[in-house]
């Protein structure tokens, strides 16, 4: 009989160090899964600024583009004026 408790009493014990180490194990996912997401938060964070400075630089660029084409449309248009002027005037 007091064979039995003593196993009773270590099957207990055995039971217990699981279940503590099963509360460990949950508690380190849910501390792994808060990381995470904090990571990705901070990922989300850090595209959401970069999206933001491209939208923000984007219009200077196509302006910028734009004003070019106008300035090499005009140098064009000069050339062809100047081109036009000297066959003009050697005839």
């Amino acid at each position: 009989m007091a064979e039995n408790a003593d196993l009773l009493s270590l099957l207990a014990e055995m039971k217990k160090s699981m279940e503590k180490g099963q509360e460990e194990m949950r508690k380190g996912q849910e501390e792994m899964k808060d990381k995470m997401e904090k990571g990705q938060e901070e990922m989300r964070k850090g595209q959401d600024e970069r999206h933001d400075k491209e939208r923000t630089t984007a219009p200077l660029s196509t302006t910028k583009e734009l004003l070019l084409r106008r300035v090499n449309q005009w140098w064009i248009s000069l050339l062809v004026l100047k081109i036009s002027l000297n066959h003009y005037v050697s005839r």
